[in-house]
């Protein structure tokens, strides 16, 4: 089961007591309190297999007692699509106001949903005080297709590296076309970021003309909103320090590549989606010009894209404002995947490998001034891709031509 680890914002404290409310629906002094800090309400951004974390404190804790949890069904559905939760080991520590308190987290899991949207009920209770109970709803999905592919072309197999590897979807907020037509739901892109790197892995997005528009660059530098903050690099303000090191906020899926509309611009900017690039030579040199020459190989049928940085055997790093050390990738690259017409209306995992052509480009971070750098001299199979980067792209897409590519087959 493919796994999203969805991390979610603290928005609203919900406070339940051990003991009878007062008038002023206040606790008594040394009364046990829960205390969850979520919406009782969770959205899940996709009909994805995902798993969350919702964090609790416990105000006078009864030793380090965990919170358990109980799935209830919502509706007619049973409710068996997430399954009971978990709770990890919590710290005792003492507050502001210097009262006991237990922190912790409980965990949850969500089935991939392949039928209409769906809600179950998670019932959290510590030490037989009820402590909350939260709503988390599941949006449709694709049907399940014998013989067919379970997930978007252009998303590599997933690999789980726990409390390294996580994962984020973003989907772009809803607009109206220049042309007066509606988009809603449209996915933006799904990236793997490496906490231990401080870095993304990869960025996997499609290239379509609905993503261009008039929108201009957006600057909007954010955390990620679905992974924890606290493994995310500080780099708002400035690239990688020292800045002397010439390394800058080298986008995966680029600014350019989504201008539309505004919301889906700023999510580009969220620094999952960087990485430590070298400006001068390659970042605004080749590594610019593949990325204009991208465009020129757009169809109706849509280019499904990965972006990505290699950081095996790197010994090179740098740091944040915050002083957090940074892996800079030895290498960056990119995989592409596309119908050969351009224009079949059919999902690629119809097509056979004659309809097909997907390709490599695989680069050292560094600069390339003076070398006459094209990326028609990057080109590799995705084979070779998969070698060096241990990841296994367009798994979705059974009939890939993984071991071959022609140069003549794209515009370069």
């Amino acid at each position: 089961m493919k796994k999203l680890f969805l991390w979610m914002l603290l928005s609203s404290v919900v406070a339940l007591t051990a003991c009878d409310d007062d008038a002023n629906n206040e606790p008594s002094v040394g009364a046990t309190e829960v205390r969850v800090t979520c919406d009782l309400t969770i959205a899940l951004p996709s009909a994805a297999a995902a798993e969350g974390k919702i964090a609790y404190e416990v105000l006078y804790p009864i030793g380090t007692v965990v919170a358990t949890a109980e799935v209830k069904p919502v509706g007619e559905d049973d409710g068996s699509w997430l399954t009971p939760a978990w709770s990890t080991e919590g710290t005792l520590k003492t507050n502001s106001q210097g009262l006991p308190v237990y922190a912790a987290t409980i965990t949850y899991k969500a089935a991939a949903n392949h039928g209409p949207a769906r809600s179950a009920e998670l019932v959290i209770d510590y030490a037989g005080i009820t402590g909350c109970t939260l709503v988390i709803r599941q949006p449709a999905g694709e049907p399940e297709i014998a013989g067919g592919y379970p997930g978007w072309p252009e998303l590599p197999t997933r690999l789980e590296k726990p409390n390294d590897y996580y994962y984020a979807t973003h989907v772009c907020p809803d607009f109206t076309t220049a042309k007066g037509v509606s988009v809603k739901g449209l996915r933006n892109y799904t990236v793997c970021y490496s906490a231990a790197s401080r870095s993304a892995v990869y960025a996997a997005y499609p290239l379509h003309e609905c993503y261009k528009g008039s929108v201009k660059r957006t600057d909007a530098w954010a955390y990620d909103p679905i992974i924890p903050e606290a493994l995310q690099p500080y780099i708002l303000n400035n690239s990688y320090q020292p800045q002397t090191l010439g390394y800058s906020r080298g986008h995966l899926l680029a600014s350019n590549d989504r201008t539309a509309e505004e919301g889906m611009n700023r999510q580009t900017f969220y620094v999952t989606n960087m990485m430590p690039q070298t400006q001068n030579g390659f970042n605004s040199g080749v590594w610019s010009t593949l990325e204009a020459k991208s465009w020129e190989n757009v169809c109706a049928d849509t280019l499904f894209v990965v972006t990505g940085a290699s950081y095996a055997g790197s010994k090179v790093t740098c740091s944040d404002k915050n002083g957090n050390t940074i892996t800079v990738p030895t290498h960056c690259y990119k995989a592409m995947i596309r119908s050969k017409a351009g224009n079949t209306n059919k999902p690629l995992y119809q097509l056979s490998a004659d309809e097909l052509q997907c390709v490599a480009f695989w680069f050292e971070n560094r600069s390339y001034t003076g070398e006459n750098m094209t990326p028609a001299k990057a080109m590799i199979s995705i084979e070779e891709l998969e070698q060096k980067t241990g990841l296994t792209f367009f798994g979705n897409v059974p009939a890939a031509p993984k071991g071959k590519y022609s140069a003549s087959d794209w515009k370069l």
